[in-house]
Formats: structure tokens, sequence, C-alpha cells
């Protein structure tokens, strides 16, 4: 089973029910973080079955690694008022497989 700390690349991630996380591909919509994992869930704690997660890292410092709890939205629009109203810093653009700031 694979844990969210030994994950090392960007992008977003299925709790199954069984526990183990896998990586999920997605070619349309926007990717919103609803809320960040908290670091007992990051380094061994059980994260919710059934649960989207998002590992980012930011781009305008290229250290600060982000993992959230994250929703699918489909038009942009949309996701950016969203991550706005939640203090979010940007959404993932599945197409364009690319960061969008906010």
């Amino acid at each position: 089973m694979t844990k969210i700390s030994e994950v090392t690349e960007d992008g977003t991630y299925m709790v199954d029910a069984s526990g183990d996380l896998h990586r999920m591909e997605y070619s349309t919509g926007y990717m919103v973080g609803v809320k960040p994992l908290d670091y007992k869930v990051m380094f061994g704690g059980d994260v919710p079955k059934l649960t989207l997660i998002g590992r980012w890292t930011d781009t305008e410092d290229g250290r600060f690694v982000y993992w959230d709890e994250v929703e699918l939205v489909d038009n942009l629009l949309d996701a950016g008022n969203i991550a706005r109203a939640r203090g979010e810093l940007a959404i993932w653009d599945n197409l364009n497989n690319c960061e969008v700031r906010v």
C-alpha cells in the first residue's frame, strides 16, 4: 500500500475502499482544493475511503508542496470562484496538466 508520504509526483490520487492510493488521470475539468490534509493523515493516518486528494508543488517558490482533499469542477469560471472563496492559491487544469493561479 502506498502511503501519502511516499508520493513524490504532483497529481490527483484516489484512496480506494481498501485504503490503497491510486493515481487518477482526468482530461477535463479543474481540480479545486476542498480542505488541506491533516499532517497526521499525510504521515500514516487514515484518509477517508474514496476520497480524491491532490498533491501540488507551488510553482512560484518551487519548494512548498500542498496536499488537499480536492473536487472536480467542470468549468474554469466556477472553479476559480470556488477556489477564491476557499482561499486557494491555484486550481489544476486537467486538460493542459498545469496550475492556474487564482
